[in-house]
This record gives C-alpha cells, structure tokens and sequence, in this order.
C-alpha cells in the first residue's frame, strides 16, 4: 500500500505558507508578537512531514512497477530533496532561536550556544531566508507538478 500521499500534502501546505509569511515581509506583521511563533511552527512541523514525505517516498519508488515512469520518478525525488534541504537550514535557526528564548538555554555549554546564536542571527539573516523561502517554494511547486505528473 502506497503511503506517500497521506503525507505529502502537509509539507507542500506548510512549508508554502511559511515561505509566503517569509518571502512577503509587512511591516505590521514584523513587529507583531505571533509572526515568529507561527514562522517557527510552520518551518519545523513542515520539514518534519517534509523527511516523512521523503521516506514515504522512497518506499512508493521501489514499489514501483512501471519503469516508464522512472525518470520522472527521479525528476521528483531531486525537487523533494532540495525543497527538503532549502527548508532545513532556516528551520534549524528557528530551533535554535526557540531554544535559546526557553529557560534550558542556561543549560547548554557557553560554546554551543555562541555557535546556535551565530547560525540563527549572523549566519540565517532575513535576506537569507527569504532567497531561501522563495527558492524552496519553487522546489515545492516543482516537486508537486512532476507529481501530479506520475499520478
């Protein structure tokens, strides 16, 4: 039984809504005290349906019959993956971000947290994240076109 389309639709949702909250920056919105809470949620729970959509992807793939299909197949595996990896990285400095506001932040070693401050404000800057957003929305619309294709 073919799993991988009870999942894929939750980080093709998410992670295009994260992206559009990311990729189109109101001012009211910035200065609001929900804006990143929703940002954080959307990122992680997405990249989380994101590695399930993945592995549910993998098992579908050597389920296949049809070898017609096996470039496309491919195409779209490519797509999911760098969609996947475009998300992670700002979703791992808004984990760190969430972290370090949270009081077990006085529990991690002075080092590691100086290298999660450095990822999550010198490293992800707002310009990052949002090429970063814009270019892993394209990967999702991609990756959900050359599905719909095999389907």
């Amino acid at each position: 039984m073919n799993i991988h389309p009870l999942f894929v639709h939750f980080p093709i949702a998410l992670l295009s809504i994260y992206g559009f909250f990311e990729i189109i920056r109101i001012k009211a919105w910035q200065n609001t005290t929900w804006i990143r809470p929703l940002k954080t949620a959307l990122i992680i729970i997405g990249v989380t349906f994101a590695y399930i959509s993945l592995s549910t992807g993998e098992l579908a793939e050597h389920a296949l019959n049809d070898r017609s299909l096996r470039d496309l197949v491919e195409k779209h595996a490519f797509f999911a993956d760098i969609a996947t990896y475009l998300f992670l990285f700002p979703a791992i400095a808004y984990l760190f971000e969430g972290v370090l506001a949270t009081s077990f932040a006085t529990k991690i070693p002075e080092m590691i947290k100086g290298i999660m401050v450095w990822y999550s404000t010198k490293l992800m800057i707002a310009p990052l994240r949002v090429m970063l957003a814009f270019l892993g929305v394209l990967a999702v619309f991609i990756t959900g076109a050359l599905g719909g294709a095999i389907v």
